[in-house]
């Protein structure tokens, strides 16, 4: 019950495709800022992630701040409140931002 709300609540006008879990959007994603900036979650475009970064305390309208960069650029490491969580390029791609 409670993933299809979630997922309802995705605006239809967001295309998006899913390629090997590789996603394609027009909207900014986490993985589309650099280190040091910080912004606000505005959506999750994967049901089965938002779960489990919902659980990790990423909620919608929640401020993430995109600290570093592993050497070869994946995983990237954000802090959200208190936590300091480590997410793959793939997982970034996949949290919508303002």
């Amino acid at each position: 019950e409670f993933r299809r709300v979630l997922f309802r609540s995705i605006p239809f006008f967001w295309y998006f495709l899913r390629v090997s879990n590789v996603y394609f959007c027009s909207m900014k994603t986490l993985a589309d800022l650099s280190p040091g900036n910080e912004s606000v979650i505005k959506e999750f475009l994967d049901p089965e992630l938002a779960l489990k970064l919902i659980e990790l305390g990423c909620l919608p309208g929640e401020k993430i701040f995109f600290e570093k960069t592993a050497p070869f650029g994946c995983p990237i490491i954000v802090i959200v409140g208190k936590n300091k969580l480590c997410l793959r390029k793939n997982e970034a791609r996949a949290i919508v931002v303002d």
